[in-house]
């Protein structure tokens, strides 16, 4: 099973796609306003101009991880120094009327659709492309080895940690973002995706390393619950008709997926357990969700719908490993069903009367430096030093 297992696909979030700002000539004018005798250098606007747009072509990668944090990092410096200015005397010494407005476009990673907002809207795109970059870096590891599991593993909780800063720190802006993949019914749900997905990962690592049965089932139990979860919140909740299309029938096929996970540890348990006739059910229900996804899947890859041909090869995945299950538990169940009926002679439960199987989540929302080798220092030294720091005013450093 472990080895079936291994090949369950992995989701990543798509990262959003955004427009080029040109940062000189407003930041230009700004400077020349407020230090009439150091007019602003021009090179470190250019430098980060240079920061902006290099965010729009970062790599899923580590490269491109701390090319995105060094960014977001600048930007809030510069919002920081923008809000000094306002609040220095700086103002009070200099006649010209001081306004800055920058306008961010940005479009939906689910449907394309464009939208444009203020600095906090920038801030919260940033994060949540930092949060679906680490999402691709997990898809990216290694699952045939311990290491890229585990390391995985951490991602996915950090990817979760993102999302979730987002919903923690722009509630009062999010319902005026212009695009909804940044609206926090959408965050609600990438958070919870992310946490699944790094449940899987664990999954996978401890059946690689051999844990007892009783964890496995409660782990595969909280997934299917999970998945099932995130499936009624995106078709009840809330009308985001196009969003999360592509994932929608997966999402089902994984809570019956890992609800069969869980019947077959909960079969082995009863078996260690002299419980025969609870074998009999536990595998019975295990059969009845891995077919279930299996027909499913089946009805997923016939269908018409076009988003559908995104996940093709992840459809077809499922459809093997469905398969790959269903004929062991089906020769399992018929063993079990010959040992009780000519040896045990137990009552087999009715399954409708089975109770609801225990679930544990073993994952948590991380911060980034979870993710970072030194740290605290490691961030600090990803964003650098202050582009504009030789542009401020002595008076603006007083006041910050």
């Amino acid at each position: 099973m472990e080895q079936i297992n291994s090949s369950m696909p992995l989701l990543a979030v798509p990262m959003k796609l955004t427009d080029k700002v040109d940062f000189f000539e407003e930041l230009e004018r700004y400077f020349n306003n407020i230090n009439q005798n150091d007019i602003g250098n021009k090179n470190e606007i250019k430098k980060f101009n240079r920061l902006r747009q290099d965010i729009r072509d970062a790599g899923r990668d580590i490269i491109g991880r701390n090319i995105v944090y060094k960014y977001y990092g600048q930007l809030k410096y510069l919002e920081q120094y923008l809000k000094s200015c306002k609040n220095s005397n700086v103002i009070e010494k200099n006649n010209n009327e001081i306004n800055i407005s920058f306008k961010f476009k940005w479009y939906d990673a689910f449907t394309g659709e464009g939208g444009e907002g203020p600095i906090n809207y920038e801030k919260a795109c940033v994060i949540f492309n930092l949060a679906a970059l680490i999402s691709n870096m997990a898809v990216g590891q290694d699952m045939k080895n311990i290491e890229g599991k585990k390391t995985a593993c951490k991602y996915y909780q950090v990817s979760a940690g993102f999302f979730k800063y987002i919903n923690d720190n722009f509630q009062k802006d999010q319902q005026n973002f212009p695009t909804l993949d940044i609206k926090k019914e959408s965050i609600t749900c990438l958070n919870k995706l992310m946490l699944a997905s790094a449940q899987e990962c664990l999954l996978k690592i401890e059946m690689s390393n051999n844990i007892s049965y009783d964890n496995l089932y409660k782990i595969a139990s909280y997934l299917s619950y999970t998945y099932e979860k995130i499936y009624e919140m995106i078709t009840e909740k809330f009308n985001f008709k196009y969003h999360f299309n592509l994932w929608k029938p997966i999402f089902i096929l994984k809570s019956k997926y890992y609800a069969f996970i869980s019947y077959y540890y909960k079969a082995l348990i009863s078996d260690d357990e002299a419980k025969y006739g609870y074998v009999v059910s536990y595998l019975v229900l295990a059969e009845k969700n891995i077919l279930d996804m299996c027909k499913l899947t089946k009805k997923a890859l016939n269908s018409n719908d076009r988003s559908l041909k995104y996940n093709k090869s992840i459809l077809q995945n499922l459809l093997t490993i469905g398969d790959s299950c269903s004929n062991i538990i089906s020769t399992m169940k018929k063993q079990a069903v010959k040992d009780n009926d000519e040896i045990y002679n137990e009552i087999i439960p009715d399954i409708q009367l089975i109770k609801e199987l225990e679930r544990e989540c073993f994952v948590r929302n991380l911060n980034f430096d979870a993710i970072c080798q030194n740290g605290q220092k490691e961030i600090q030294h990803i964003i650098g030093h202050k582009v504009f720091r030789d542009s401020i005013h002595h008076d603006v450093i007083h006041v910050q």
